[in-house]
């Protein structure tokens, strides 16, 4: 029966919609809100977070290089040292390296000693290069072989060095004035028919001895017949003296002077002005000399000078002078004034076994 149910009126009805329509409209603003706060989250996320970490690149260490094995390896040196008249080994000998002439100066490498059976050596790690190489032993000469060429990495062929027999010669450098044994003066010698300077006189002068604090020295492998000895040290002059060596050879003694000496400054034409240049000293009894730089004011001075003849010149700005003068043993000459003036030129060609050069 219809009228058994109750009955709603329409005022009930709009009602209910209405709150239907209310829940709906909150639903959605929920779901808005969820969504919002979801999207919200996410940049907060995106601006907190740092940023993904760059990727770790493992890298090798390089391998380590061997300092060594950048240098050259070295050669190998073999040879054998003996007697000249019995072809016997020499069981005990020093080998010197020297800087060839060919190749000019280089660092050499130090001397070794070899205490052998048989006289045979082998030099593992030669330094490379073009050498002159010294074989030396007690009782016999030097041996001086030029030219020796050394490969990195090679090893040469048997060198043999024949040592000829030497003497002993004894001697003393003394104080000329006062007679006291002059300590550290340096001794060499020279057979008397080579020059001062020929090609190994650098040679000659790494062999010297040193007087001991009397005086005393002794020169090892000396040649017989006729040599000359040099003696020299600091505040002396130097000197040479000549002698004859044989089994049976007298000490030697050689007696040192202070020395002159030659001072002056260089002038202008007029013999007055001060002029700065270059002044030089060459001893014309022997060939040699050098030159060096005077003071601002032109002064020049040389001393322990050995007696004998000498030419002083003089060059600055073009100019130049000299004059030749002789110094008597212990003679001192001041105030010589070398006057400048226009020096002249010279034009020629040099010819020789390598060319030609024009000068």
């Amino acid at each position: 029966d219809l009228h058994s149910f109750p009955t709603r009126r329409s005022s009930d009805l709009h009602i209910d919609g209405l709150m239907r329509r209310q829940r709906i409209v909150l639903i959605a603003v929920l779901v808005l809100g969820v969504i919002a706060l979801g999207r919200w989250a996410v940049l907060v996320d995106k601006a907190v977070d740092p940023p993904p970490a760059a990727p770790v690149v493992q890298v090798e260490p390089a391998p380590a290089v061997d300092e060594k094995a950048k240098l050259p390896a070295g050669a190998i040196l073999r040879g054998r040292v003996i007697d000249a008249a019995t072809a016997e080994p020499v069981r005990k000998f020093t080998l010197d390296f020297h800087w060839d002439r060919s190749t000019g100066y280089r660092q050499a490498p130090p001397a070794r000693t070899f205490d052998t059976d048989d006289g045979r050596f082998e030099w593992a790690d030669a330094t490379p290069g073009v050498w002159a190489i010294i074989g030396s032993a007690r009782g016999y000469q030097r041996f001086e072989l030029e030219g020796v060429r050394l490969q990195p990495g090679e090893t040469t062929r048997e060198i043999v060095m024949p040592l000829r027999r030497g003497h002993a010669v004894k001697g003393r450098v003394y104080d000329e004035a006062t007679g006291v044994g002059i300590a550290a003066a340096s001794v060499n010698f020279r057979e008397s028919q080579v020059h001062r300077f020929d090609p190994n006189w650098r040679i000659r002068q790494s062999f010297a001895v040193r007087s001991d604090k009397g005086g005393s020295f002794v020169l090892e492998g000396v040649p017989s017949g006729r040599i000359t000895i040099s003696a020299g040290v600091g505040g002396y002059a130097g000197r040479e003296v000549e002698i004859v060596v044989g089994d049976e050879t007298a000490p030697v003694e050689i007696a040192l002077f202070v020395g002159g000496s030659i001072s002056g400054r260089l002038t202008a034409a007029d013999g007055v002005t001060a002029v700065a240049g270059s002044a030089g000293i060459f001893r014309l009894d022997e060939g040699f000399g050098g030159s060096s730089r005077t003071t601002q004011s032109g002064e020049f001075s040389y001393q322990n000078l050995p007696a004998g003849r000498y030419k002083i010149t003089g060059q600055a700005a073009g100019m130049t002078a000299e004059r030749e003068i002789t110094l008597a043993a212990n003679e001192r000459i001041e105030g010589i004034a070398l006057a400048l003036g226009a020096g002249h030129s010279i034009r020629g060609v040099v010819t020789g076994l390598i060319g030609r050069a024009h000068v």
